[in-house]
């Protein structure tokens, strides 16, 4: 019950601003995004002491009378907290609004003007550094591309030299091999050539006649 109270007091920092005829100054000055977690924190612990009236109602006798308080003083707080939740959006809009008038009327100085000048400058200096660095970069990238191509054309052309190379060197070992088996067909040719000759010659000449036996009884 003390920490509600505790709460209750903290929530008085800006129920000030709660009646109809809030002054400006006082809106202004209230930290919104402060005030809704009071509101919020408030929130919660009546949240959690509901729950426990609740659950000390079902201790007593007379549960639905109790339960019937309990739920009335919830729907109180309920409605104060909507009440607060509306005069802090009011708040914020008051702020926002008092803002952007401020932002609107620091855009007409000269030291505004000076300022904005001087940010535009900043910011076409900024993008053309930028255009600088990336136009350095597409050259260097387009460098190393065209290094690249040139190495693969040097590759290319080296492996293709290689393969040349190889394929003269088959070409030669071809050549070479068709040459002996020619003149290996030449010798097997003659060979044959020859033991045909003999055979044609052995055919075309009878043999000749043995000589008769010699005596030897003298006369």
């Amino acid at each position: 019950m003390k920490k509600i109270l505790s709460l209750c007091m903290i929530c008085l920092g800006f129920q000030v601003f709660a009646q109809k005829n809030t002054e400006p100054q006082i809106v202004q000055g209230l930290n919104i995004a402060e005030e809704r977690i009071k509101l919020n924190l408030l929130r919660n612990t009546q949240e959690a002491e509901y729950r426990a009236a609740k659950k000390a109602c079902y201790q007593k006798l007379a549960v639905t009378a109790c339960l019937d308080k309990a739920r009335e003083v919830k729907n109180k707080q309920d409605n104060e907290h909507k009440r607060l939740s509306l005069v802090l959006n009011e708040a914020d809009r008051r702020q926002k609004a008092s803002q952007a008038l401020e932002r609107s009327e620091n855009k007409q100085t000269p030291e505004s003007q000076a300022d904005r000048e001087q940010q535009r400058a900043d910011k076409q200096k900024h993008q053309s550094d930028t255009l600088e660095r990336n136009a350095d970069k597409n050259q260097q990238q387009q460098d190393k591309e065209a290094e690249k191509e040139n190495k693969r054309e040097a590759r290319a052309k080296h492996v293709q030299e290689v393969l040349e190379r190889q394929q003269k060197h088959q070409d030669k070992l071809k050549e070479a091999a068709q040459s002996r088996a020619n003149y290996q067909r030449k010798l097997d040719e003659a060979e044959q050539h020859r033991v045909q000759v003999q055979k044609d010659s052995a055919t075309r000449t009878p043999p000749a006649a043995p000589l008769p036996p010699r005596s030897t009884t003298l006369p």
